[in-house]
Parts: structure tokens; C-alpha cells; sequence
């Protein structure tokens, strides 16, 4: 159940800083800065377009595309008054001035983002944002119970979980027990601990990453290299799909690859973000991630570049509705 609603506005349309922030909780709207959330709507996967080519001499056609549109998103709030507070020194609110404050955090055209929390029964909270610009904020102010309406039209339709799936492929495996094992039988007839390894650092040529949404999705990796690196791929057993570079990245180097729809970019991070994607393999695939399991692997040309790759990972889970 969602159980409160959060509401960022941006310091500008073009920036992903975030500016003011307030909280709609749906059960306390005293807590609300005066916002009564009466309905919202636009919330589900909604609908979206098939492009179908008709046939001339049969029933039926032919599947061609589909197509997930845009996102509007509309919520009703109520103002709620608040009386002044002499204990706190509180002046409260009137009506006016909640209705200013909308002004404020759903400014007309502006880009907002949208943050829902929610409880599931065992009792674990989860939450989803989605970023979207306000087309509509209309106050009914010679209303009796004074209000508005707020629609918001988000270009990305897709909610995003706030909690990335994060790895790396260099994982350290703990191996630190009790009690020490000793062989040696002079060191154990003197009662001496011999020093061992407590931990192994393992390079995995694969991982099984987890997409937990339910919407096809890319990923953002992070290639350290702590040496040349010749050639370096990486491939998808699961989708079939490899992306592979053409290029050395030399010891130092730090190579960041966005396979996310609408990103898709390699670059160096070298302070001026110089641009590696004439390097693509011309047979590369800019790798997705279905839902659910999903085996990824690495590999290069050169036989030290394994001992060299240093790749990390991280991924935003998408949902077509909350």
C-alpha cells in the first residue's frame, strides 16, 4: 500500500540536483504542509501502441512494433488550514498559503520528481521515483473545500526503484576461522600460531546479476584498469548479446560503458570525458538485462588482461507501474 508521497522540485529543468523536498503522507496531512491527497491517478502500466500491418487477401496482419508512450500522472490535493499554535509559537496556515506553496513545488513546466513509498504486509518498505514536468496545476479557489489538480507528463513512462543492484567483479572471499590450524609440529609444541591467508581475492569471469523489475532494462559498467586491458568484452549468456571494444585501455585508465535506453555511451573518464564509442565493434550489442536472472561475462585478448580487468556495475530495476 502506498502510504506517503514525496515531492521533489529540480534547482533547473536541464540538472539532475535536486532543490526543495516535501513529504504527502496520505494517513497525517497535518504532517503535509497542508496537502490533503484526495486521488492519483496514471499509476499503472497504462496503455500502449502496436503498429500492425493489415493484410489484403486474409483476415488479420502482420506484427510490426509496439511503442510505450509517454506517462501524465494527475493527483488531487486538498488545502488544509491549519490554526495558529501558542505553545510552538506557530502563526499556521490559511488556505492561501498552502495554495501558494504548490506554487512552489509543482511550479508550472517545471521539471519535479515524484517519490512513492510503500508498505507491504511484512511491514517492509519499498520505493519508486519517476521525474516528470508539470503541465497543469489548477486550484478551484472559489471552491468550498479548496483545491487543485496537478498532471504531470513524464517523457520516461518507466518508475524507477531507488535501490540499485550494485557488484563488482572482484569479490574478496572470506576465509578468517578459528582455531588456527598449525601443522608444523615444532611451532605446535611451542604453541606458536603460523600466519595464513584470511582472505582471497577472487576475479570471477561471470556473475549471475538479478534484475528484480519486470521491464528489460541496460546497465551502467565501470572498467578500472590496473594494467593494458586488450580488447575488452563483455557478454551476455542469457540474451545472446556481446559488446566488445576495439581498443587497449592502458594501465590507470578508466573506461565507463551506459547501456541504459536513451544513454548509450562509452566514455573515458579522463576529465574530459573523451568519447570511445568509434571503437564499438561494428557486431557489438549494447547489452540489456531481462527480468530475473542473468549471466554476464567478461573477457579480453591479452593473457594478463584478466588479472588487469576491474569492472563494477550498476543497475536501476524498472517497472511499467507501482
Amino acid at each position: 500500500m502506498i502510504y506517503a508521497i514525496e515531492v521533489n522540485n529540480f534547482i533547473n529543468s536541464n540538472s539532475n540536483e535536486l532543490g526543495s523536498t516535501t513529504r504527502m503522507t496520505l494517513a497525517n496531512p497535518d504532517s503535509s504542509l497542508g496537502f490533503a491527497v484526495i486521488s492519483v491517478d496514471g499509476l499503472g502500466p497504462g496503455s500502449g501502441d502496436v503498429t500492425v500491418s493489415e493484410w489484403v487477401t486474409i483476415a488479420g496482419g502482420a506484427y510490426e512494433s509496439a511503442h510505450i508512450p509517454k506517462r501524465t500522472i494527475n493527483m488531487e490535493l486538498r488545502f488544509i488550514s491549519k490554526d495558529p499554535d501558542p505553545t510552538t509559537m506557530s502563526k499556521g496556515d490559511t488556505v492561501a498559503d498552502v495554495r501558494r506553496r504548490t506554487y512552489w513545488f509543482f511550479p508550472l513546466t517545471k521539471k519535479i520528481r515524484l517519490t512513492f513509498y510503500q508498505r507491504n504486509l511484512d511491514g517492509e518498505i519499498s520505493s519508486y521515483y519517476i521525474d516528470g514536468y508539470v503541465t497543469r496545476n489548477e486550484p478551484n479557489i472559489w471552491s468550498k473545500e479548496e483545491g487543485t489538480n496537478i498532471q504531470i507528463t513524464c517523457p520516461d513512462p518507466f518508475f524507477k526503484s531507488t535501490k540499485d543492484v550494485v557488484g563488482n567483479f572482484n569479490q574478496v572471499l572470506s576465509l578468517f576461522a578459528f582455531p588456527f590450524p598449525v601443522d608444523d609440529e615444532w611451532h605446535q609444541e611451542r604453541n606458536i600460531s603460523v600466519p595464513f591467508p584470511i582472505s582471497e581475492k577472487l576475479k570471477p569471469d561471470k556473475q549471475d546479476i538479478h534484475n528484480e523489475s519486470n521491464i528489460e532494462t541496460g546497465a551502467i559498467f565501470t572498467i578500472d584498469a590496473t594494467g593494458d586491458i586488450v580488447n575488452p568484452m563483455i557478454y551476455s549468456e542469457t540474451t545472446r548479446q556481446t559488446l566488445r571494444l576495439k581498443y587497449t585501455i592502458k594501465d590507470g585508465e578508466r573506461v565507463v560503458i551506459d547501456t541504459r535506453p536513451g544513454h548509450k555511451t562509452i566514455m573515458k573518464d579522463d576529465g574530459f570525458d573523451t568519447n570511445l564509442i568509434q571503437y564499438l565493434d561494428l557486431d557489438s550489442d549494447f547489452l540489456t538485462f531481462k527480468p530475473g536472472s542473468n549471466i554476464i561475462g567478461i573477457h579480453c585478448d591479452n593473457s594478463s588482461g584478466m588479472d588487469n580487468f576491474r569492472m563494477s556495475y550498476r543497475l536501476t530495476p524498472l517497472y511499467g507501474g507501482i
